[in-house]
């Protein structure tokens, strides 16, 4: 099933990058590789960066927050480890804190690279085809056991594109006074 995933994800972006280099804009080059290099990045690293077997789903939000916050992190204890460069400690301490940042940060290009492209959609439309890809990428990963259906990976993943138009809408000058 992954092989076939890339075959396609693969073929997809190759007929989209020549299909956009048709036109000959440096604009709509730049964007195209830019398009490309994050749609290549978000497929690999919420598909295939996985080991396959792992497939659980959490309805609660920020479960994994209050489950890390039962456990007392003893700073020192902390900085030792960071400072040793044991860094499994240090990333797993603050696991949670470090996949909701990675969350936010997957969405923030889709949020600004999508309006780019549609200039027609709406801020409204843009966050809900966000939300809607997030959807299915939690959806596609527990039902081929490459990771879990996390309805806080949703919540991230819906900052990350809010933020996102925010930086489109501020990089444009489009929206003043009206963000969203």
């Amino acid at each position: 099933m992954r092989r076939i995933l890339i075959i396609f994800a693969v073929v997809v972006l190759a007929y989209a990058t020549v299909q956009i280099a048709r036109r000959r804009s440096s604009h709509r080059m730049i964007l195209t590789a830019v398009t490309v290099c994050y749609t290549a990045g978000f497929i690999y690293f919420t598909f295939f960066s996985r080991a396959p077997g792992d497939s659980r789903i959490n309805l609660v939000p920020f479960f994994a927050f209050s489950a890390s916050l039962r456990y007392p992190v003893h700073l020192e204890n902390f900085r030792t480890a960071l400072m040793s460069g044991n860094w499994e400690l240090v990333f797993t301490t603050f696991m949670p804190i470090r996949n909701a940042i990675l969350n936010i940060f997957l969405f923030i290009p889709f949020g600004f690279l999508l309006p780019e492209w549609k200039k027609r959609m709406t801020p409204v439309q843009v966050l809900l085809a966000g939300f809607l890809t997030s959807l299915a990428v939690e959806i596609i990963q527990v039902t081929t056991d490459c990771g879990w259906f996390d309805v806080d990976d949703l919540i991230c993943n819906f900052i990350g594109n809010v933020l996102g138009i925010l930086l489109y809408k501020a990089g444009t000058g489009a929206g003043r006074g009206n963000l969203i």
